[in-house]
């Protein structure tokens, strides 16, 4: 059996399988494979550094993206970005968002990008110099506080924090559909 048909098995059969938490890992083992990570259009694949690789960060991601029904997010806009607090009453989930939130930032800091074939993304990772932020763990969640003095990427910022809300509330549906980045006016 070749291997892209063991991956679409392993798939089907962790979609199928029932979770307690609601958190499936529906991803084997490898690289993942997904445009999502940073192939696709405009997107190079990037090495991970040990530890934590493009196959586990993609892991992650749709887990949530699976247990998304479970999760609260509330975004306030600042002057300068964004304030967010993303929350679940699943345990697992709340490992889950934390765990995902600080991958997703190191990638930034790194600039190892991730959905490369999205516009926004791109322009984020392009961008991500000029982004500060703070992460600060709540009992049942994560708070995120991103800022820039460059008004350009506070719209990235903003249109970043409204992405997320659509993963929050759609799920799967949302993760292939790709996001235009903000007109830099």
């Amino acid at each position: 059996m070749g291997h892209w048909m063991a991956r679409v098995l392993a798939l089907a059969a962790a979609l199928a399988l029932p979770a307690a938490s609601g958190l499936a890992d529906p991803v084997g083992p490898g690289d993942g494979g997904c445009a999502c990570m940073g192939g696709g259009e405009g997107g190079a694949r990037t090495s991970a550094p040990a530890g934590r690789g493009n196959a586990r960060d993609m892991r992650d991601a749709h887990a949530l993206l699976f247990a998304h029904e479970s999760i609260q997010r509330a975004v306030r806009e600042l002057p300068d970005g964004v304030e967010t607090v993303t929350t679940s009453s699943d345990r697992e989930v709340v490992a889950k968002l934390r765990d995902h939130v600080s991958a997703m930032y190191a990638r930034l800091k790194e600039k190892r990008p991730i959905r490369g074939f999205d516009p926004l993304f791109r322009a984020l990772f392009e961008n991500a110099d000029r982004i500060d932020l703070a992460i600060t763990p709540l009992p049942n969640g994560v708070k995120v506080v991103e800022r820039s003095a460059d008004p350009y990427t506070v719209k990235l910022i903003k249109a970043h924090a409204a992405k997320v809300n659509e993963f929050v509330r759609e799920g799967m549906r949302a993760m292939h559909r790709v996001t235009p980045a903000p007109r830099d006016e």
